[in-house]
């Protein structure tokens, strides 16, 4: 029997689908925000205990001048993210900010894979057991898919957070 259409309220957005892979693809993501206003993505980690000042300025230090090679030999602009710390209790949250225009799968997963080198079993991951490896790699081909594909109008009012909690990814329009 032939399925009918979708309506527009079944439809799932790309910009739904591009924060849920990106939940699955990378477990250190404790949660990822669209603004489409500012047209960027904010991507929120946990790291467990304190980081000082000096550390994070080290950290950003680092990762704008990995990130900055890597569009130097991809080619295209560099838009840099900005990265904040704040502390809560017994936790520090790092927030980092990226344009979503020109943002790649490459990139995002060189920022994270910096961050692992950089903190190691300090930032915080959920545990993705469940996850094969050809399903992360569908999950980057996704991200790659809908980030080259993005078109600034279908932005406009989908301001929406995905984030992670028991193994289970949520989204909500804000």
């Amino acid at each position: 029997m032939p399925r009918k259409p979708l309506s527009k309220q079944e439809e799932v957005s790309d910009s739904v689908n591009l924060l849920v892979s990106i939940l699955v693809r990378y477990p250190q993501i404790a949660s990822v925000n669209l603004d489409p206003v500012a047209r960027r993505l904010k991507f929120s980690f946990l790291v467990s205990g304190s980081i000082s000042p000096g550390q994070v300025t080290a950290l950003e230090e680092d990762l704008l001048n990995r990130l900055a090679l890597f569009h130097e030999l991809e080619g295209g602009s560099f838009n840099p993210p900005s990265l904040a710390a704040s502390r809560l209790e017994g936790l520090t949250m790092l927030e980092a900010w990226f344009g979503v225009a020109g943002l790649s799968q490459g990139e995002i997963s060189l920022f994270i894979g910096t961050l692992q080198d950089k903190l190691g079993d300090q930032l915080v991951a959920d545990r993705n057991d469940g996850v094969m490896e050809e399903d992360l790699l569908v999950q980057e081909e996704l991200i790659d898919h809908i980030l080259a594909n993005v078109k600034p109008s279908s932005l406009r009012n989908k301001n929406i957070i995905a984030f992670r909690e028991e193994g289970k990814v949520h989204v909500f329009n804000k």
